[in-house]
């Protein structure tokens, strides 16, 4: 117990070969998209930040400027890549790339490894390689298999968007809260954008008014006795 009368949580060190096993995971997390997702993957799992962080969102926010947002689409990339990588099937190619992992979070982990053996499937048919679109058409086969637009669901937990107001399934969905935040982003720089286009085009029409204002006193003799106001109106309008 600390001065405060708050309880220490004792932080359990790191072994000599975890420290390795660290240092080596972060030389990955500068490689490809498939080592990042993995080697952060590991780091959560085996809690190797927890020296000197109380939280992997933490970590990865100082140390790597990876928002909570993204910890989660990596996590859930990382899910959907070990699911397939362990399959029974034995499938030849594994997803490397996020265009083509992020679809696959969007199904149950159960559908996964269909959509991607359709993906592959669908690619080696017309001998070349996976595209996103590939995916892209698979996961949404699958989703709409149902017949309601949506993969069948028995997760009983539901959580509410602070978005979009919906509730989603956090294990069908994961990615839901941050797309639905990053279409609010985007929405927002859309208006944002807007606006600004609108105020600089009322500027250029205030600029081309007081201009027109200020010739026409200048033409009838006035102009020094508004000078100080036109100035001013000039400095208003930038």
């Amino acid at each position: 117990m600390d001065d405060n009368g708050s309880v220490a949580l004792e932080v359990r060190p790191l072994t000599n070969a975890e420290v390795r096993e660290l240092q080596r995971l972060e030389g990955k997390i500068k490689n490809s998209y498939l080592d990042m997702v993995l080697a952060i993957n590991t780091i959560s799992e085996r809690e190797l930040y927890r020296e000197t962080h109380s939280s992997l969102n933490d970590y990865l926010r100082d140390r790597w400027d990876i928002s909570p947002a993204g910890a989660s689409r990596y996590l859930s990339s990382a899910r959907a890549i070990r699911n397939i990588q362990t399959s029974p099937r034995q499938l030849c190619a594994t997803p490397s790339r996020e265009s083509h992992v992020r679809p696959l979070t969007k199904l149950p982990e159960e559908r996964q490894v269909d959509a991607w053996q359709a993906a592959t499937e669908t690619a080696s048919s017309e001998d070349r390689g996976v595209t996103a679109a590939d995916v892209e058409s698979a996961v949404e086969s699958l989703l709409h298999s149902t017949g309601n637009g949506q993969p069948e669901c028995r997760h009983p937990a539901r959580l509410a968007c602070t978005v979009c107001e919906q509730h989603y399934c956090e294990i069908c969905h994961p990615d839901h809260q941050a797309d639905c935040e990053q279409a609010a982003e985007k929405r927002e720089e859309e208006r944002l954008k807007e606006m600004r286009k609108q105020i600089t085009g009322q500027k250029k029409k205030a600029r081309t008014g007081i201009g027109q204002v200020s010739r026409y006193f200048e033409a009838i003799g006035v102009s020094d006795e508004y000078e100080k106001e036109i100035s001013t109106i000039k400095k208003v309008i930038g």
